[in-house]
């Protein structure tokens, strides 16, 4: 019977190491406030990351097999940052909308909508969700003013010419900064993002875009770079800066100059 005793040896230092490493976390989560599962192939998010919840400001669980997340994320009071990137999620509980977080990385997961609650996250300035299938936005979206950075990049935004989503919504977040709508079969820019007088950077690369209106211009008078790579775009005419007035005419001028590079 050597090899069971063996066997229950081996099992006796596994439960120990796993223990101490547990414990560590949970010290380490204490001092500094950060909590990471980083490529650590996990399934499911594990208790002992809760024991310090009020004093974890980020919490990282990119690239595991994360497919469901706990109700206990209430007990992050203090939560900054939540990356989640890179998992197998199909939806988010509302648990996770805390008002207190400021960055939110949803990609690569398997999302097709978010919780009408996401539009409670009064502090949320970036919010990543690239590489998710979605199949709606809810209107709540609009309501994050204070978002600076959304990208929805190869999120098949339309399929075989037919609108999924209503960008509209977008055109609400009037703090946006920076907009990526990368890869989604886009035919038109919607209107409503002429609104967004803080946008300093679109990318629209590689869909369908036969025009750049020019209300995209008189609107984000921000606007410093657009990106329409592998489009239908054809020229720009100067009809888009004649209104501006002189103060901005030149930095105008020079904005349309990079985009037709």
């Amino acid at each position: 019977m050597e090899w069971l005793s063996e066997w229950f040896d081996k099992i006796g230092r596994d439960f120990n190491r796993t223990y101490k490493g547990e414990e560590a976390e949970c010290a380490k989560a204490a001092a500094t406030g950060i909590v990471s599962l980083r490529d650590g192939n996990y399934t499911v998010i594990p208790e002992y990351v809760f024991k310090h919840g009020d004093r974890v400001r980020v919490f990282d669980a990119t690239n595991n097999r994360i497919q469901s997340l706990p109700d206990k994320f209430s007990s992050f009071l203090v939560l900054s940052k939540l990356h989640l990137a890179h998992n197998q999620l199909t939806e988010l509980p509302t648990s996770i909308l805390l008002s207190t977080i400021t960055t939110l990385n949803l990609e690569h997961n398997r999302l097709t909508t978010l919780p009408d609650a996401i539009g409670k996250l009064i502090r949320l300035r970036k919010l990543e969700l690239h590489h998710n299938p979605l199949k709606e936005l809810p209107p709540s979206v609009g309501d994050l003013q204070s978002l600076e950075y959304l990208d929805m990049s190869h999120c098949n935004l339309f399929h075989d010419g037919a609108k999924k989503i209503d960008l509209g919504i977008v055109g609400r977040c009037l703090a946006l900064v920076e907009l990526r709508l990368d890869n989604n079969s886009l035919q038109t820019i919607p209107e409503s993002l002429c609104n967004l007088k803080r946008l300093k950077i679109l990318t629209l690369d590689n869909n369908l875009i036969e025009n750049v209106p020019n209300s995209l211009f008189m609107g984000c008078t921000q606007l410093q770079k657009v990106r329409t790579v592998h489009n239908l775009v054809g020229t720009i005419t100067s009809r888009a800066v004649t209104r501006i007035g002189m103060k901005t005419l030149y930095d105008r001028i020079k904005l349309l100059r990079r985009f037709l590079r």
